[in-house]
């Protein structure tokens, strides 16, 4: 049974949505805060996390704390109306935003998708592409940059950049983006794209790799302006 982990101050809230999960076969542990989650899911005991911020006084720290820590799959649950914090969400790590309080049967829909990327990406053919100096373990969702520093990325922000590194130096349409990273059927906010490319360019950044290197196309999309070769894999 997939464990997820349920972090919200509402307990009104947090008993609906424990019960709607549960009721389609997930196993629900309840938290009240970041800090009581943070110890548990270290130990691996959820398979995703579902972060309700609408009542947190910075909802961009709450996600920071968890993803300092943990790359795990996060659904972030907040205001619809303030665009200011799905904006900050995303920018912080998040893979999904969703208003508070959800559609139940949409949060379900949200949760199978984020889960069954996360296993897609496990079973995708494993590759290793060098670019600007740096290598991209695919399997590992990691960049080693050329003074012998790393960042392992999210589940999102991996899926982004082996998009980019598929087809570099050629323009990938927002589109194309938000398709690849959530399916071309999903509602998604207009801006998402445009804050995960962002939080890309910003830990791409942190190994090295030059600020300009993943360049905006105005009114077009996003350009990955380096050749790009398969490289060895690894070692561990």
């Amino acid at each position: 049974m997939t464990r997820i982990a349920l972090i919200s101050t509402d307990f009104e809230l947090r008993a609906t949505l424990r019960a709607a999960l549960q009721r389609r076969g997930f196993e629900v542990t309840i938290f009240t805060d970041v800090g009581e989650a943070l110890p548990r899911l270290a130990r691996g005991e959820a398979a995703l996390a579902i972060l309700d911020v609408a009542r947190a006084d910075d909802p961009a720290i709450a996600v920071s704390r968890i993803r300092h820590e943990h790359d795990l799959p996060l659904l972030v649950l907040g205001d619809d109306s303030d665009e200011t914090c799905c904006i900050a969400t995303l920018e912080a790590g998040s893979d999904d935003f969703i208003a508070a309080p959800p559609r139940q049967l949409e949060l379900v829909a949200r949760v199978r998708a984020l889960l069954r990327r996360m296993r897609h990406a496990g079973k995708g053919k494993a590759a290793c592409y060098r670019f600007a100096d740096c290598v991209f373990d695919t399997a590992e969702r990691r960049v080693h940059g050329p003074q012998q520093k790393s960042v392992r990325l999210t589940l999102a922000e991996g899926r982004l950049l082996t998009m980019f590194v598929e087809s570099p130096q050629r323009v990938l349409t927002r589109e194309r983006l938000i398709s690849g990273l959530h399916g071309s059927g999903e509602a998604v906010f207009d801006r998402s794209i445009d804050m995960r490319v962002s939080r890309l360019r910003r830990r791409l950044r942190s190994v090295g790799v030059p600020a300009g290197m993943i360049c905006t196309e105005r009114n077009l999309g996003y350009v990955l302006q380096t050749a790009v070769d398969h490289a060895p894999p690894l070692l561990s």
